[in-house]
């Protein structure tokens, strides 16, 4: 059973999956100082991998993936000569929409770490069809989607979260964010997570962060309530194991 109040356990790792952390280039990190700031966070909470996932989105930035890595890079240079520890990897957040399909297959948008794993949001007002035929399309091409934010999306939090069972029986991973989960964003979202994760159906928990304020790169909340709920195995699986497996750390998912 997974969903039990178990003791306080000591993780090996942990990933923050999806993050806006690249200064300047989405609705982020607005500059340089920000960033560094936020990486500051992130290692104060046990952070020790984040990866970038600037929006590739109408309205929010078209950031190439060769911009991506340059930006990934310079900035993992930037946290080792200030001695913190974190790793930095490069990823996109792609908004579905008709021509999505082409950049895939055009190699214009990022995987998570250079994988076949792409981190992919809705309109939050997409419907059951439209997001079950979206995922199918992106698996045709052979890439692995996960579905960010999950929370986010009314219609399929609907009759009993059948969507998302049919979704994860499709090969697409689950991934909700952490605020969502310590109950920072609503009681009524909270017990969606609490459920979802009474019956293993998220995979990756990770901050979305934008900020290092109100929306800054915070797990150890998280950490404590998915230890209250959830089983040791999974909540390692949640925070560190899965995210390692996708991004190439460990064998596949």
């Amino acid at each position: 059973m997974l969903f039990q109040k178990k003791e306080k356990i000591s993780l090996p790792e942990i990933i923050d999956i999806h993050s806006h952390v690249l200064p300047g280039i989405d609705d982020g990190s607005r500059h340089h100082d920000m960033t560094m700031h936020m990486l500051e966070i992130a290692v104060s909470e046990g952070i020790t991998t984040i990866v970038a996932t600037p929006h590739h989105m109408p309205g929010k930035g078209y950031t190439p993936p060769d911009k991506i890595r340059e930006m990934v890079t310079q900035l993992q240079i930037e946290a080792d000569n200030a001695d913190m520890g974190i790793r930095i990897l490069p990823g996109n957040e792609l908004f579905y929409r008709e021509d999505l399909l082409d950049l895939l297959e055009e190699g214009q948008v990022m995987g998570m770490n250079g994988t076949d794993y792409v981190l992919v949001e809705f309109d939050v007002m997409a419907d059951r069809p439209y997001i079950r035929n979206a995922m199918r399309n992106i698996l045709s091409l052979g890439y692995k989607p996960i579905l960010a934010h999950v929370e986010r999306y009314p219609a399929i939090l609907g009759k009993d979260y059948e969507t998302i069972r049919i979704l994860r029986k499709l090969g697409v991973l689950i991934q909700a964010n952490a605020a969502s989960i310590t109950g920072e964003v609503g009681k009524d979202t909270q017990k969606h997570m609490k459920k979802l994760l009474k019956e293993g159906l998220i995979d990756l928990v990770g901050t979305d962060a934008h900020t290092d304020r109100n929306r800054a790169p915070r797990m150890q909340e998280c950490i404590k309530v998915l230890e209250k709920w959830c089983e040791p195995e999974y909540v390692q699986a949640l925070v560190w194991k899965n995210a390692s497996e996708l991004l190439g750390d460990e064998k596949s998912i």
